[in-house]
């Protein structure tokens, strides 16, 4: 994004006209700051909106977005944001984008981590994998997780997602907050090193599902469609 804005051919110094600038890249929180900082100097305004959602929802226009800016911003902005995305939440100053973002994908992480672990061990215990489809996916445990990735888990799909070590953005947003708040938590903690893991067996570039892997490689039983 540094290079989109202040690069030799970034937006920056080739504006033909007073613009804001809404971004809805992921970042780090710190970064969203430092842009808004540089931008204030040249009196152009900057919002951090990173936006939440499968392709689908985006081809939609259905996307949830997180803005990260004044109020004022906000409101002068939001009829062109609700041409991207259905749920548009202003979530506070500038940098608060980028910190809504981590929590959602935080919680979504942990969600998936608890999948990758459980399923295996379910399969080796003897549960029917047509059973565990059929529970996990429909009584209390079900989530958004579950609904996305069980069926890819089940046809072993591990590509057109987004990759395991992109999603370290967000945990080091959350992993900075936590440190600043001394915040206890092990639930972060434990699916960091269920990613670390994963990504030091070599399945960094795969989805966020093919933790289940490193499970599964433990207990000698795969959770896939016979």
């Amino acid at each position: 994004m540094d290079e989109v804005l202040f690069g030799p051919k970034g937006l920056v110094d080739n504006l033909k006209a007073q613009i804001s600038i809404i971004d809805t890249s992921t970042l780090e929180r710190s970064e969203a700051l430092q842009f808004h900082g540089q931008l204030a100097h040249k009196a152009i305004p900057y919002a951090d909106c990173p936006v939440s959602g499968l392709p689908a929802r985006a081809r939609e226009g259905k996307l949830t977005l997180m803005f990260g800016g004044s109020q004022t911003l906000f409101e002068q902005v939001s009829p062109f944001l609700e041409l991207l995305g259905k749920n548009i939440v202003y979530c506070g100053e500038v940098g608060s984008g980028q910190l809504m973002k981590a929590v959602n994908n935080i919680i979504y992480n942990i969600n998936i981590v608890a999948l990758c672990e459980i399923l295996p061990l379910g399969v080796a215990a003897g549960i029917s994998i047509d059973a565990l489809e059929q529970v996990v996916n429909s009584a209390s445990s079900r989530s958004f997780a579950g609904d996305h990735f069980i069926p890819r888990m089940l046809a072993r799909e591990f590509e057109g997602d987004f990759p395991l070590a992109g999603a370290y953005k967000d945990i080091l947003n959350m992993q900075k907050v936590a440190t600043e708040k001394q915040a206890l938590t092990p639930l972060m903690n434990a699916m960091i090193s269920s990613y670390q893991n994963a990504i030091a067996d070599g399945l960094g570039d795969e989805p966020k599902s093919a933790i289940i892997k490193i499970y599964e490689k433990v207990l000698g039983v795969e959770f896939k469609r016979e």
